[in-house]
């Protein structure tokens, strides 16, 4: 029986060999057809949303400003309390990896004037900060798309007031980094570290308590804050 002879009588139109390339040939098409289905399903994921509010509960190190020394020898410092924080913030993604907030947060805390030469009762304070930042996000696409680390900066302006509202305002910027873990398209965590220097009048004055001024002398002071909290996407 020759050949042709025994591919019809199983059944085949087509040689063995021709027959065999043939099914690779279409499992190879079905294979690519298949990884471009699943390619075209991962770039039409939706973007994340234009509008991000984020709730915030955080903790800031103490802060202290070097004030005039009142007795010739003396360094005294106004210190305020490391304590902990919270706030929002309201974001704008000008871009699917760049944001654009305004942020406010609170700290009550309590101040003191230490090394001087006249001892001074510890006095509660709010510090209020309203920043404008502007953060870079970093997408892992294919490693790790749930996580978006950052960098971010701002500035803005930190209110320091007591018990009885008496207060100043001074220019602050911010300068830091974190982590945005996205869970759904709506809904995410962050976490985030912040240097917070504060700058202040080297001629002005601040409320150490009922009826005391103290004269600062320095214009700098910093505090670190951590702070965490979920991110709700609109």
């Amino acid at each position: 029986m020759t050949a042709t002879q025994l591919n019809t009588t199983v059944g085949l139109s087509c040689p063995i060999h021709t027959c065999e390339t043939r099914r690779l040939l279409r499992l190879v098409l079905s294979l690519f057809a298949v990884s471009q289905l699943l390619t075209a399903q991962e770039s039409s994921k939706p973007a994340l949303s234009r509008y991000d509010v984020t709730t915030l509960m955080s903790y800031r190190s103490s802060m202290s400003f070097t004030i005039e020394p009142g007795v010739q020898g003396t360094s005294p410092r106004y210190m305020i309390d490391g304590a902990p924080g919270y706030g929002f913030s309201l974001g704008l993604r000008l871009r699917d990896d760049n944001v654009a907030e305004f942020r406010w947060s609170r700290q009550d805390s309590y101040a003191q004037i230490h090394d001087a030469s006249i001892a001074y009762p510890r006095t509660r304070l709010t510090m209020d900060r309203f920043h404008c930042d502007f953060t870079q996000e970093y997408a892992f696409r294919h490693r790790a798309p749930w996580a978006r680390p950052f960098i971010m900066g701002g500035v803005g302006a930190t209110i320091v007031s007591n018990a009885a509202n008496i207060g100043a305002t001074y220019f602050s910027v911010g300068i830091g980094g974190g982590v945005k873990f996205i869970m759904t398209q709506h809904l995410g965590f962050r976490i985030q570290a912040e240097w917070l220097p504060t700058f202040a009048d080297p001629q002005g004055t601040i409320s150490c308590g009922p009826g005391c001024i103290a004269h600062l002398g320095g214009v700098f002071g910093s505090q670190a804050e951590i702070a965490l909290g979920p991110i709700f996407h609109f």
